[in-house]
């Protein structure tokens, strides 16, 4: 309770706490406001030199260079998720490209009547967004974190001025996606005989 005695004056009350996995999830009010306050034991700071393995390990990152992962690294920025957050709605800009560093995240579709569809589940490695941030296009699918989740984020703004200044960058992950492009063609084709 000593943590919440410093609120005592903004009218503070415990509302749930249970730990699971060495994750204890604190909820209290302050000022007639909910604050989810989120505790680990496994939380450390992900630092740029650990970002970058990680990003060595991602199929969109895969031709790239050290000397380019790293300036890829530097634009990242870790987020925690709490269980049930949303991270985009369906038909919403895209404005950062996501890579799931631990944790999981619902892909979910609407369907003009309402229904409601799993697409997919991105775990450890999986992303989403760079192709439709790239385009401009917007989110086919809702993502909703499934339980406490870190994601690292990489602004669009941010992305585009290090494709615009080094066209190696570039041109690496224009490489990635076209193969990516043509894997697909090629069992679309297959498919269709």
């Amino acid at each position: 309770m000593s943590l919440l005695n410093g609120y005592s004056a903004y009218n503070c009350y415990l509302t749930s706490c249970f730990c699971h996995k060495c994750v204890i999830f604190i909820t209290f009010f302050l000022k007639n406001e909910i604050f989810p306050l989120y505790y680990s034991f496994m939380d450390k700071r992900i630092d740029t030199d650990t970002i970058q393995e990680f990003l060595r390990h991602i199929w969109a990152f895969e031709l790239l260079q050290p000397d380019q992962l790293s300036k890829l690294a530097q634009l990242i920025h870790v987020k925690k998720l709490q269980p049930r957050q949303t991270i985009w709605l369906q038909g919403q800009s895209i404005t950062h490209f996501l890579i799931v560093y631990s944790g999981e995240i619902r892909s979910l579709s609407r369907s003009s009547a309402g229904n409601e569809k799993l697409v997919s589940i991105l775990r450890k490695g999986y992303h989403f967004g760079l192709a439709e941030m790239i385009t401009g296009a917007a989110s086919a699918v809702t993502l909703i974190a499934s339980r406490p989740t870190i994601i690292l984020t990489m602004n669009k703004d941010a992305l585009e001025k290090v494709l615009l200044k080094d066209a190696d960058i570039c041109y690496r992950l224009m490489q990635t996606m076209a193969r990516t492009i043509a894997v697909y063609s090629r069992l679309i084709g297959e498919e269709q005989r």
